[in-house]
């Protein structure tokens, strides 16, 4: 299980300009389907090798959309409100 991490946290670093060469968009959906389809193959696997090996690509695209969806959804939040997380966290002049 810790060769999963490692794998997901290197090819994640890896994949973060691909990403942005098809698109963010785009290597989310992909990723995405590969998650659920991998996640949806588990219960038919039966051997503790092809577990692994079927749980590499799914640890490895879990990883590498993360970055690329935290950039769109950014980029869904007007500029002056990123960072905060209420109304009451943003300065206030005092009178």
């Amino acid at each position: 299980m810790i060769a999963l991490g490692l794998f997901s946290a290197a090819g994640a670093i890896g994949l973060t300009r691909f990403a942005d060469r098809i698109g963010k968009r785009l290597f989310v959906i992909v990723t995405s389907a590969v998650v659920a389809g991998g996640l949806a193959a588990l219960p038919l696997i039966d051997t503790v090798p092809a577990l692994i090996l079927a749980g590499l690509p799914v640890a490895l695209c879990t990883a590498a959309r993360t970055g690329a969806m935290n950039a769109l959804v950014s980029g869904l939040v007007p500029a002056e409100r990123r960072g905060s997380t209420a109304r009451w966290s943003r300065p206030t002049r005092s009178s």
